[in-house]
């Protein structure tokens, strides 16, 4: 599923604008609206972020992988 978020917090983390996702300034409702009705037009571009987003969100926030990262934290205090 594409992502369309806030460029604000963990977002800016998450999302990769044009790649994994698209990232709108705060407030901006017109923005959002106008990037909604291009994906929509769009099914290819659509997909592939859908499918970036996904494999980003496997690769990146897995449990294994937050839960190791969490470990080196530790291991360093």
């Amino acid at each position: 599923m594409p992502v369309i978020a806030s460029a604000v917090g963990a977002h800016l983390d998450s999302v990769v604008d044009g790649v994994t996702g698209l990232l709108v300034p705060p407030d901006r409702p017109a923005q959002t609206a106008r990037l909604v009705r291009e994906l929509l037009a769009d099914p290819t571009r659509r997909t592939a972020i859908g499918y970036a987003g996904a494999d980003r969100a496997r690769s990146r926030y897995s449990w294994e992988r937050v839960s190791q990262e969490l470990l080196r934290v530790y291991e360093s205090l």
